[in-house]
């Protein structure tokens, strides 16, 4: 197992794809399938962004006064993608969330797509850092 500074790829949440013109009901189906908290969006083979459990259910829920199709996903997006390397410390990570209000970041190591890291997985990832950075105190106590 490769190891790097804050995460093991086993730790990312492995991305489910969708394509930008599948209807947010398909995704919703995907995502269900899957257990997938966030899809990566694209279009043309390029990211275009992550689709998260709340932008479906704010268009499933606007979709019920209407008929149709169904909403495109690209319409759903709620901002466009926003990147980390992996490694990256899970404040940072939790930071940046905040700041783009998204669910989710996409994890790149040298330019390639490894993974997502969604809010859950970093709050994780920052408890076990925390949990250790306690041990590590009371070790040095004694």
């Amino acid at each position: 197992m490769m190891t790097y500074t804050h995460a093991t790829i086993q730790e990312l949440e492995l991305a489910h794809a969708v394509n930008a013109g599948t209807s947010v009901r398909e995704a919703a189906d995907q995502m269900l399938e899957a257990n997938a908290d966030v899809l990566v969006v694209v279009e043309s083979g390029q990211v275009i962004g992550t689709l998260g459990m709340r932008e479906v259910m704010a268009c499933l829920m606007a979709e019920r006064n209407t008929t149709g199709e169904g909403t495109p996903v690209e319409e759903a997006l709620a901002s466009r993608p926003a990147f980390v390397r992996l490694g990256t410390d899970p404040r940072r990570c939790l930071e940046l969330m905040a700041a783009r209000h998204c669910q989710a970041l996409l994890v790149v190591q040298d330019g390639e797509l490894v993974g997502v890291q969604t809010m859950e997985h970093a709050l994780e990832r920052l408890e076990v850092s925390v949990v250790g950075e306690e041990i590590g105190r009371a070790s040095c106590r004694e």
